[in-house]
């Protein structure tokens, strides 16, 4: 499997439009993680060892079935927060392609005033 990614400039815009309407559902799934980091370089470099050899050097599940989940063939989007942050991590997979955004963590009603670190899921409506 090939991994194609692209910066956010070079996003087409019905990919951008599909990322919005994603990120307009309600998550499918929403869970608190035990741990938090102080910015999105160590999740990137989880990720981006993971979808090479599918190994993962923390102890924590949830991460693997993450990872797994955004390997999946449908449009997705996998949030993640850490506590203090005023940004969120998306990993975004729309077709064949990520995209990794970071994004201010404003406005996620669901997750506002959260004190703990966070991990959501969100699927295409069809």
């Amino acid at each position: 499997m090939q991994f194609q990614h692209k910066n956010i400039n070079d996003i087409n815009h019905n990919h951008y439009k599909l990322i919005k309407n994603i990120l307009l559902t309600t998550p499918t799934y929403v869970s608190k993680l035990p741990f938090k980091v102080n910015n999105y370089s160590k999740p990137l470099e989880l990720w981006n060892k993971y979808k090479i050899d599918k190994t993962i050097s923390l102890d924590e599940p949830l991460i693997k079935s993450a990872f797994d989940f955004h390997l999946s063939n449908n449009n997705h989007i996998l949030l993640f927060y850490s506590t203090s942050l005023d940004n969120c991590l998306l990993f975004c997979k729309i077709e064949t392609l990520y995209y990794n955004i970071i994004v201010p963590f404003k406005g996620y009603d669901i997750l506002e005033n959260c004190n703990n670190s966070v991990i959501a899921t969100y699927v295409q409506a069809y």
